[in-house]
């Protein structure tokens, strides 16, 4: 279609109509003694997913026109998905001193597919996702005081029927992973210098690997036990600094870097990010007024938010990350 020279109505291609419910019960209760607290929760949840469409015709490319084949059109489709899950946590505390407390936890929860990932699978003829279970067992510390702030998290969390994403020419869909182990460490602290100026920074290490993985596209089937989940960096980590005057002036400075991460399950390769995508935002608050000025990427680098790795004739696609945005906003308080 290179050009439209009518605004006359034409015959309505498709019609859909789709519904996603969410609906559940959750309990807490927290228990408190002199130096320990304990949490015991849980939820029970009930999610269902509704989705009908007739398709009357389609716009055929390799004639150039509308099809309207009676004998296929008008084609019918429905389909419901009911998923039930109950996500139970327990976590315990201790206060090794004043703003300075140990904590353990144990939960588990269960990530539904959203309607996306199953409207994808129902088009291509692909078995129904499951839900994604996760059990996380964490330990960490945090520590408060006027000047400082510390938190730091150890995690493994071995996950069961991974939602993953298949790329494949004859169109993108998705699969259960049968397991996936991930570990990780995060941390993030402040220090406040002055009484205006704070510093700080954040970490993260991520190792999340398969542990039970069969890939099957058009080209075949492929183990990818042992491989590294894809689009994920190893490390991540941000520097920042944050100003405010009594006088309602303000800025913060914060700068990100990401560590390569592989572009597909078979880990045939690689992508590594520039470093230090960095943002600043400079404003002034006074009274009623708020006034701040944003400029992400402020350094202007061009690079891809996300790449990915064709299986099949193994060409890269790349996902334009932001160049530089600035942005303003004003507001008034009545």
């Amino acid at each position: 279609i290179t050009a439209t020279l009518s605004d006359v109505k034409g015959n309505l291609l498709s019609i859909s109509d789709e519904t996603a419910l969410l609906y559940g019960i959750y309990l807490q209760e927290s228990l408190n003694w002199e130096r320990v607290t304990l949490d015991i929760g849980g939820s029970l949840f009930k999610s269902r997913f509704e989705s009908s469409s007739i398709e009357y015709g389609k716009y055929d490319y390799t004639k150039g026109k509308y099809d309207y084949n009676t004998s296929i059109y008008p084609n019918q489709d429905l389909y419901t998905q009911d998923y039930t899950f109950f996500s139970p946590k327990i976590q315990a505390g201790y206060a090794l001193a004043k703003g300075v407390n140990l904590y353990a936890s144990l939960s588990r929860a269960q990530q539904t597919p959203s309607q996306s990932e199953i409207s994808a699978n129902k088009t291509y003829g692909k078995p129904d996702l499951k839900a994604a279970t996760a059990t996380n067992y964490e330990v960490g510390l945090k520590s408060r005081s006027k000047r400082h702030s510390l938190d730091l998290a150890l995690y493994v969390m071995p996950i069961k029927d991974e939602i993953i994403q298949i790329y494949d020419p004859a169109g993108s869909y998705y699969a259960n992973a049968g397991k996936t182990n991930k570990k990780g460490l995060e941390l993030s602290a402040s220090y406040r210098v002055t009484d205006e100026l704070t510093i700080g920074g954040n970490y993260a290490y991520s190792n999340y690997t398969y542990d039970q993985f069969t890939e099957s596209n058009s080209s075949g089937s492929f183990v990818r036990d042992g491989n590294y989940l894809p689009y994920i960096p190893k490390h991540q980590y941000t520097l920042m600094a944050s100003w405010i005057s009594p006088t309602g002036f303000k800025a913060t400075l914060r700068s990100t870097t990401w560590g390569k991460y592989y572009v597909d399950n078979a880990n045939s390769a690689t992508y590594t990010p520039p470093t230090f995508i960095t943002d600043l935002l400079v404003g002034y608050s006074k009274d009623r007024h708020d006034f701040s000025l944003n400029i992400a990427n402020i350094l202007d680098k061009h690079y891809a938010s996300e790449v990915k790795k064709d299986m099949r004739t193994g060409a890269l696609s790349y996902s334009a990350a932001p160049v530089r945005t600035i942005m303003a906003h004003y507001s008034y308080k009545f």
